[in-house]
């Protein structure tokens, strides 16, 4: 028989059948096929929908060691930066993390190696802008030169209302470090973890004086009285400080500064 009689009988035979009927001659017939297309058209909406939400980074941040428990203070703060930058986050992501923890003293275990090969990784691959660090961590990512000169991303007059609250870097010095990090007999040392602690609490810790140093550089800014970092209960007893990343995308310096901005507000 050709195969169009074929089709000619097998329509005959479905004439006269019930809906219910010519459901399960299709489903037995034609199942494998059904699912094949079923698992297709899924996986096309799901990619579509990957696709259409997956909206550009309008900026990266990270909060180390704020000691935070409050998720509902991420959501704040991100509708807050995008208000002041002026950013559609309909359009644009900020993503903003509010709480990695490495231990006082320097990375000790591997959560710890973890989380600062993951920081480095997103430096290197330009995914992080800004760090809000406690004060030891602070100074243990300027010694590996992370944060730009601030006169490169704010104005004369916002280093002056910030006069006071800046963290300075001496160029010479830290030129020297980097040579003697650079040997290949180069081993840093951990702090005690109490230690730590206790010398960067608020009223012992003191900023390095730029009138000590041969080349001053401003590169971080103490969040002293932060209205929002008090609110939301983080950094207790110390003041954190922001640096901007130097490998930070260029587009994203609006957003940067709006974060610093929303975060020196008293």
């Amino acid at each position: 028989m050709a195969v169009r009689d074929e089709v000619r009988a097998e329509r005959a035979k479905m004439k006269d059948k019930s809906f219910v009927e010519k459901a399960a001659y299709f489903w037995e017939y034609y199942k494998i096929h059904t699912i094949v297309v079923l698992v297709i058209l899924v996986l096309a909406i799901s990619i579509g929908r990957s696709v259409l939400g997956n909206h550009p980074d309008a900026l990266n941040a990270v909060f180390v060691n704020s000691y935070g428990t409050d998720d509902k203070a991420g959501d704040v703060l991100v509708k807050r930066v995008a208000k002041t930058a002026g950013i559609s986050l309909s359009g644009e992501d900020v993503n903003i993390d509010l709480f990695r923890d490495l231990t006082l003293g320097g990375p000790l275990n591997q959560t710890d190696f973890g989380t600062a090969s993951r920081f480095a990784a997103q430096m290197q691959d330009h995914g992080l802008d800004v760090m809000v660090l406690d004060p030891w961590y602070f100074t243990y990512y300027t010694n590996q030169t992370t944060f730009m000169d601030l006169g490169d991303i704010l104005t004369e007059k916002e280093l002056k209302e910030l006069e006071g609250k800046l963290y300075y870097v001496d160029l010479t010095e830290l030129k020297k470090l980097q040579k003697e990090m650079s040997k290949a007999d180069y081993e840093a040392k951990r702090e005690s973890e109490e230690e730590v602690r206790k010398a960067e609490l608020r009223e012992n810790y003191k900023l390095p004086d730029p009138k000590e140093m041969d080349d001053p550089v401003p590169v971080g800014v103490v969040l002293s009285k932060s209205a929002f970092l008090t609110k939301y209960h983080f950094y207790e007893g110390v003041d954190p400080i922001l640096g901007f990343v130097n490998t930070m995308d260029p587009s994203h310096k609006k957003a940067a500064r709006a974060l610093l901005h929303e975060l020196i507000k008293k």
